[in-house]
């Protein structure tokens, strides 16, 4: 190998070492700013996670917080609810019983009117039945007394008599 190309190779290799070294350098230099990012992003994770603890302490203390009142809620409209369902109750109750007593009075009403006309009635066919039967005597008496005159008459017309 001739010293020439022997000088040009020493030449690459110290042109080679100096991008090597300008390259550890900038190496160097991206993993310092990626340990400064990561640090960042920790402080940041760590933020994120105190941000995280105080909302689920805010949210845990409202959950308890609302289901406290939903629960009085639900207990206070309970009672309400039991209250108001005695008091109709109550009023059905009365109405049951108001409307019973109407219904009993109008049935023994009813009932007395019935007998009443039933009587009045009764004493009136009773009445009527007698009188026919006195109607059937009497016109059986003048049906003899027309068939008896028919007959006088007519023996006399035959000369029978």
């Amino acid at each position: 190998m001739p010293s020439n190309d022997h000088d040009d190779l020493r030449e690459r290799v110290a042109e080679l070492r100096s991008d090597v070294r300008h390259i550890q350098g900038d190496v160097n230099d991206i993993k310092s700013e990626i340990r400064g990012i990561n640090q960042r992003i920790d402080g940041t994770n760590q933020r994120i996670d105190a941000v995280k603890d105080s909302l689920n302490q805010r949210m845990d203390s409202m959950n308890e917080s609302h289901g406290k009142r939903i629960g009085s809620v639900n207990e206070s409209l309970g009672e309400r609810i039991g209250a108001f369902n005695e008091s109709l109750g109550q009023r059905i109750d009365a109405v049951n019983e108001s409307l019973g007593k109407r219904i009993d009075e109008l049935r023994s009403s009813l009932t007395a009117q019935i007998e009443k006309t039933r009587d009045e009635l009764g004493g009136k066919i009773d009445g009527l039945t007698k009188s026919l039967s006195a109607a059937r005597i009497w016109a059986l008496v003048l049906g003899g007394s027309l068939y008896g005159s028919l007959l006088l008459v007519m023996a006399k017309g035959f000369k029978w008599l």
